[in-house]
């Protein structure tokens, strides 16, 4: 029988752990930059409307805020 050789393939960029959390720091601060610009053209849309402003910003702070106290997690683990 013949010994049977490990392959090892290296790849051409390495990938740790911070670069994993800035990573996804940045898709967090992204998903947060179009929500707010959604918001905006809702409000600016629909802002005479009380029941339609008050849902917006339901959903706004809703989602605002786990995705800040998300992005201060990640602040502070960078």
């Amino acid at each position: 029988m013949q010994p049977v050789s490990t392959i090892t393939q290296t790849l051409p960029f390495s990938f740790d752990l911070g670069d994993g959390i800035t990573l996804t720091f940045y898709l967090l601060a992204a998903i947060y930059i179009v929500f707010t610009g959604i918001f905006y053209y809702h409000w600016q849309q629909y802002g005479s409307d009380k029941n339609v402003t008050w849902i917006t910003l339901a959903a706004y702070f809703a989602t605002t805020l786990p995705l800040m106290i998300s992005l201060s997690i990640l602040t502070l683990l960078i």
